[in-house]
């Protein structure tokens, strides 16, 4: 999605700016998909992500919450270039 988005050079698409950072949030619903109809068994589904919303100033209560860390992780990847293992930089 953000490999699309930033395929062609504004204004038709995002452009490059170093000093850009930028938190989001994607909603996913997961459809499960037969690979083969005509076999009943379980093992023949897929999973196909289905893209609900993407948030640019995402809600982070709840990772907040949960891992403690959160945003001083978010922060030293964003704004300190550390490689952090629980984030994952997409582009």
């Amino acid at each position: 999605m953000f490999k699309v988005a930033s395929a062609e050079l504004p204004p038709r698409g995002l452009g490059a700016c170093k000093q850009s950072r930028a938190l989001y949030a994607v909603d996913l619903l997961l459809e499960w998909k037969r690979s083969d109809p005509a076999t009943p068994s379980s093992s023949c589904f897929t999973i196909q992500p289905q893209v609900c919303e993407v948030n640019f100033s995402p809600d982070c209560n709840r990772a907040c919450k949960f891992y403690p860390q959160f945003y001083n992780d978010v922060f030293d990847c964003l704004f300190l270039d550390k490689e952090v293992d629980s984030i994952q930089r997409l582009i």
